[in-house]
């Protein structure tokens, strides 16, 4: 087992695997898919495999190759899903490699070939000519449009309790009785035989593995060594009977899936972990070394997204549940890193030990737990998903925060939209400065609108546009994707796949949804306000006149600037801004929600949950209304643009509860807090999560830190490795963002 590297575009890189791989799909490309599929994944599975580090408690690294297929495949940020080949790094490792003429030749088909195969370009060929002209472009951190769409499986919340419980083994077994019933079609004999196919797969990692550890230790074993044998060798024949081994199959199966995300952890680790212990198995500090381990791994292989949910209503035993979350919250206070994203659902009545034990390590200053409020995201789970309670109970959320229901649903978000840049292109008759093109509608020359509600109605024509183009988009990339592959990793481990005989987008999944990450909501509110109060109500200048002054970017007009700042701002309980912010959230969500019959989606949704890309995104976005410069970060999330809450923690929270987030399927609130707040007022400190938690929110995101300590780890990096921020749908070392997400950051008004 060889180390695998190929981030060097220097390293004399030789395509072995690349090519027989690519030999291979050709030579299937006509069979059925799922056959094709498990054949592929039998030679990318060994060639991803590496070899096992010297403190690891568990086998199971692995690297994505250049070529692979897999629900989410990450190259430079873009997501591919299905059969995915990064041709960027092949024609740079090309250019360095000493290959031989024919060998060049045939690299040089192969990357011609996948440049049309692959996911993105393969789906993008059945785009309609009004998605290529509207939806230009793919990548949304280098090019300037409205909306994009996005190519991945993003989400995925697998049953591990069921992995668990049955191991690689039993579930075979499920697979080959489902198999024995009469009336399957052929197509479906085939889904069966993949999925089988892939578990032997897994069982053969396992051996791999196995031998790898014999030749490392083949005169004596230490502990860990002993223990990692012992638990592969069981593995491969039976379900798990320790806390290690559930640790490991799970790992295993995540590592090897490429999903992202470990989901209801306590609920499913906690049965084995408190028996291990009450049995003396083993002590708390042996299952914090494997914790820790767990989460070194997932930092170091997986590296994005990671979540781990504790707490929570519906968990089968709460109290060996919440043995494991403190637990994992020790190791989280331990490992003091970005990743995994530890996540606490909290509820009327949980363990006061639980909350207690999440406040210690929030005054840690790790961002983490990020807090979820039960009462009201089961409930917007149930208005807006259209699920009985007992399945909205089983919300998970994934990436940056979207709600998803545990292994019953779909819900990847697959296209975005800029809601900022919307009104801007709306104000210049669709046509986008900054990329030379028309790419919206063409909704009238500003002397059309003599009014705010024209001007709000074509806002609101333009929005509604390219939403359309994007719920399209959504299913579109399902269809194409289930066409090419079965996706067997995640379709074995989501509810009622195996029983249907189907895969996880071909009719599989209980419930197929889809997801809009929606950025900028309350730049454009505020921009609205400010149009509607200075062009409308008060005529300090006309339309005309203010676009002008916008797309000058305030030069020559500071007073301009200074009066547009001053004007009413969402986050300070202003009735006519936070009506503004809820208005403009109520249009985006219903319109959205309604796309999801028309196109054949259980649900799509509305997420307003940024990570960075408010500042991303601001950086192809002009000025706007609401006083903010050219090319600088918008609004985050749910948040009040940067620092333009004045008026008091109390303001900002009658503001925030204003807008009807059980509309979404997720929301981020990012909260600056005082450290003071954890140390000294811990009373306090409930009281105001509570508070918060009573007016509906749906999450809690916090940030704790002092005065002093943003401003002078702008000055000395060096002292502040270790200070941590909540930037909107991640957590970050500060230090290492880059200089306008830190203003942004630096801007957002501290409480406390």
């Amino acid at each position: 087992m060889n180390k695998f590297v190929c981030n060097d575009s220097t390293v004399n890189y030789d395509f072995k695997y690349e090519l027989e791989f690519t030999k291979l799909y050709k030579s299937l490309i006509n069979e059925d898919k799922a056959y094709r599929e498990a054949e592929c994944l039998k030679l990318m599975i060994p060639s991803m495999m590496q070899p096992i580090e010297k403190d690891d408690w568990f086998v199971g690294r692995r690297s994505y190759r250049l070529l692979a297929i897999s629900p989410i495949f990450g190259a430079d940020r873009m997501d591919n899903a299905g059969y995915s080949a990064d041709t960027t790094r092949m024609e740079k490792l090309l250019s360095n490699s000493d290959l031989d003429n024919e060998t060049r030749i045939m690299v040089e088909d192969m990357i011609t070939f996948w440049k049309k195969e692959s996911c993105i370009p393969n789906i993008r060929s059945h785009f309609s000519e009004v998605m290529k002209q509207h939806l230009p472009y793919d990548n949304w951190e280098k090019q300037s449009a409205a909306a994009f769409p996005l190519y991945r499986l993003a989400g995925a919340q697998l049953d591990f309790n069921k992995l668990i419980k049955l191991g690689f083994s039993g579930l075979i077994k499920e697979i080959e009785t489902r198999k024995s019933f009469s009336n399957l079609t052929k197509e479906q004999i085939y889904f069966l035989d993949g999925m089988i196919s892939v578990l032997n797969l897994m069982i053969d990692v396992l051996k791999t593995y196995e031998k790898e550890l014999l030749l490392q230790n083949s005169e004596k074993y230490d502990d860990r060594t002993a223990l990692m044998l012992q638990t592969v060798r069981n593995l491969q024949n039976s379900a798990p009977k320790s806390f290690h081994e559930a640790l490991q199959i799970v790992w295993l199966y995540m590592a090897f899936s490429g999903t992202l995300d470990f989901g209801r952890c306590d609920d499913f680790f906690g049965d084995l972990y408190v028996k291990d212990i009450d049995s003396e198995n083993i002590t708390e500090d042996t299952a914090l070394s494997y914790l820790l381990s767990f989460y070194k791994l997932s930092k170091e292989v997986i590296g994005r997204d990671t979540r781990i949910i504790l707490g929570g209503k519906g968990r089968r035993n709460p109290d060996n549940a919440d043995r494991f979350a403190i637990l994992a919250m020790k190791a989280c206070s331990i490992h003091h890193e970005a990743k995994p994203q530890l996540s606490l659902r909290m509820y009327e009545g949980m363990s006061n030990k639980v909350r207690d034990e999440a406040m210690n390590l929030l005054a840690t200053k790790i961002t983490y737990p990020l807090l979820f409020n039960d009462e009201s995201s089961i409930d917007a789970v149930m208005k807006m998903m259209h699920v009985p309670y007992e399945e909205a109970e089983q919300y998970c959320f994934f990436g940056c925060g979207e709600y998803v229901i545990n292994h019953k649903s779909m819900g990847t978000p697959n296209a975005i939209i800029n809601l900022l840049k919307t009104l801007e292109i709306t104000l210049h008759n669709g046509y986008d400065q900054i990329s030379g093109k028309h790419i919206g509608l063409k909704t009238g020359e500003l002397e059309k609108f003599d009014t705010f509600e024209k001007l709000l109605d074509a806002y609101r024509k333009q929005a509604e546009f390219f939403t359309v183009l994007s719920a399209d988009a959504q299913k579109l990339i399902y269809n194409e994707l289930n066409n090419r592959a079965s996706m067997l990793f995640m379709s074995i481990l989501n509810d009622d796949c195996i029983e249907r005989a189907q895969a996880v987008l071909d009719g599989g999944i209980r419930y197929l949804g889809g997801t809009y990450e929606t950025y900028g909501n309350v730049s454009v509110s505020d921009s609205l306000l400010a149009i509607k109060k200075s062009v409308y109500e008060e005529k300090k200048f006309t339309l005309k006149e203010l676009v002008n002054i916008l797309d000058n970017d305030f030069e020559g007009y500071e007073e301009e600037r200074r009066y547009l700042l001053s004007l009413p701002k969402y986050g300070n309980e202003i009735e006519e801004a936070d009506e503004m912010a809820k208005l403009i959230d109520d249009h985006i969500c219903d319109f959205t929600a309604l796309q999801a019959q028309r196109v054949g989606l259980s649900s799509f949704l509305v997420v307003i949950i940024n990570n960075d890309a408010n500042t991303v995104l601001g950086k192809f976005t002009k000025a706007s209304a609401d006083g903010r410069k050219a090319f600088t970060y918008m609004s985050n999330g749910n948040c009040p643009m940067a620092g333009a809450d004045k008026n008091g923690l109390t303001a900002m929270l009658n503001s925030i509860s204003i807008p009807d987030m059980s509309k979404t399927a997720g929301a981020a609130q990012n909260i600056k807090l005082n450290e003071d707040l954890f140390t000294k007022h811990r009373a306090k400190l409930h009281a105001l999560i509570d508070t918060i938690f009573k007016k509906g929110l749906l999450s809690l995101s916090i940030s704790v830190v002092n005065s002093e300590d943003l401003q002078q780890a702008m000055i000395h990096p060096e002292l502040y490795q270790n200070l941590f921020v909540r930037v909107g749908g991640f957590s970050a070392r500060f230090v290492t963002l880059n200089e306008e997400v830190k203003r942004d950051m630096l801007n957002r008004t501290l409480y406390g």
